[in-house]
């Protein structure tokens, strides 16, 4: 199973996406659902990084990264209402 999740304000490409994908078993869009500042980031500094480089590739800000994200779940369960993803 495999989760697109849409950004938010990002209408077009959730429509886009949601009409092509819609007949393909195994692909639902969603809307991102996170608000507010990214809760990863540290408030106090680093005193020790182990790792020696930045592993992430810089992103551009252009291409379906600034769009949208592609989620694999493992273990999607059924319920009366809607998908649960465990």
């Amino acid at each position: 199973m495999q989760l697109l999740v849409v950004k938010r304000g990002r209408l077009n490409t959730f429509k886009l996406l949601s009409e092509q994908l819609a007949n393909v078993q195994d692909i639902q869009v969603i809307w991102e659902r996170r608000r507010g500042v990214d809760r990863r980031e540290r408030k106090e500094t680093v005193v020790f990084e182990r790792r020696g480089q930045e592993r992430r590739k810089p992103q551009d800000g252009h291409g379906p990264g600034e769009e949208y994200v592609v989620v694999n779940v493992a273990n999607p369960v059924e319920t009366g209402r809607r998908r649960v993803f465990s």
